[in-house]
């Protein structure tokens, strides 16, 4: 998973930006333009609008010794009234401005919380959403900065066309954002991107599918990762279902996503793709968390890769073991015979599966004795296997 994060940082190297400040400053009248720098970070629009009223070129102007706008400096301000006011007066051709980050007015608004603020931005420019920085990321990507935003996603989302330059979703950085998206938890805005552009539902890299990768990460995305416990009171606190739902929704959107890379994958009908596509990684992690829904799935499109082994890991049910994943080991008792071959199987230190079994019994402070031991968790795993 690291490749699929390695680019992501939209921030580009410092020493660039340290060239181009140090280059425009030396020109840079910097006392003249603090008091408009300084009223738009405290949202004062009155004292804004005089300044721009006694100088209208300030409007268009660079007013910090990062190359920044009027705009600029209230979307990184966060000052989401001002955004709205100054795209009124700013030229249409303005708005796509870039500083010495790399970054337009968009870029910076789409890390925020105000999708009014995009709105007014695209409303005066449609093109906006296309523009790239330096790396060749679009706005699209930044609103992944966070987790907390999804309206600001998906309306980005809904906006953004695999159009040059960027191409987003054909494009060197579409394994950034598909990767980005899948680890944001916005599952369904995934299937919707993924339905528009099925071909992103394959992508993959040296570790695999991207989007299997990252999934086999989150095991609280997932029903066998739900950890919420209810009480009464929970259950009659105004507003406290909305939690609930949030999360069923999402373990239901991110079993409907497996479902779909998984089929989207099989149509491939290709064996060599298949074994690069659902790299070990993804087996190791889904069985190490207790993802029994990613093994489900997996098993069901392509039932070979149950006899995955992993080097100086083991099979399927020795990796369940060894991290006491008792679901793993129930779906796989739904395989009878192929569970009882993996259980007769022997690792490379010679480990039977039951010396595993007792090996990593969780509870075991080295008061039991090794026979007593051995036995206790072979009947743990008898009872996993009923």
């Amino acid at each position: 998973m690291a490749s699929a994060y390695a680019e992501s940082n939209p921030l580009i190297s410092s020493d660039h930006v340290k060239a181009a400040v140090t280059e425009f400053a030396r020109g840079f009248n910097h006392s003249y333009y603090l008091p408009l720098h300084l009223a738009i970070l405290k949202g004062d629009w009155e004292s804004t609008k005089a300044f721009l009223d006694n100088d209208p070129s300030a409007l268009t102007a660079k007013v910090t010794v990062h190359g920044r706008t009027a705009l600029h400096v209230a979307a990184v301000g966060a000052q989401w009234n001002l955004v709205e006011k100054l795209v009124e007066h700013m030229p249409a051709n303005m708005l796509t401005e870039l500083d010495f980050m790399g970054c337009s007015c968009l870029h910076y608004v789409a890390m925020g919380e105000s999708v009014n603020a995009a709105k007014a931005l695209v409303a005066k420019n449609p093109s906006l959403t296309q523009v790239t920085d330096f790396k060749g990321f679009t706005p699209l990507i930044y609103s992944l900065t966070s987790t907390r935003h999804r309206h600001m996603v998906r309306y980005l989302l809904m906006n953004t066309t695999d159009e040059r330059p960027g191409c987003p979703f054909s494009g060197p950085s579409a394994s950034q954002l598909v990767a980005l998206l899948t680890a944001s938890g916005f599952h369904d805005i995934t299937m919707h991107l993924l339905q528009r552009y099925p071909d992103l539902a394959t992508i993959s890299d040296s570790n695999g599918s991207i989007i299997l990768n990252v999934l086999s990460k989150l095991p609280s995305h997932f029903p066998s990762g739900n950890t919420y416990v209810l009480s009464r009171k929970f259950f009659y606190k105004p507003g406290s279902m909305k939690p609930v739902r949030d999360t069923k929704l999402r373990h239901l959107s991110a079993v409907r996503l497996t479902e779909f890379v998984f089929s989207q994958a099989s149509a491939m009908n290709d064996y060599q793709f298949y074994e690069s596509f659902v790299s070990e990684d993804i087996i190791f992690n889904a069985t190490s968390y207790g993802i029994v829904e990613i093994l489900r799935i997996c098993f069901q499109f392509f039932p070979d890769l149950v006899w995955t082994h992993i080097p100086n890991e083991g099979y399927v049910i020795q990796i369940a073991i060894k991290n006491r994943q008792e679901k793993v080991i129930r779906l796989l008792s739904k395989m009878p015979i192929i569970c009882k071959l993996l259980v007769l199987a022997i690792d490379e230190s010679n480990n039977t599966t039951s010396h595993l079994a007792a090996r990593f019994y969780s509870n075991n402070k080295s008061t039991l004795g090794a026979a007593f031991q051995v036995e206790r968790e072979s009947q743990w795993l008898q009872v996993c296997l009923i």
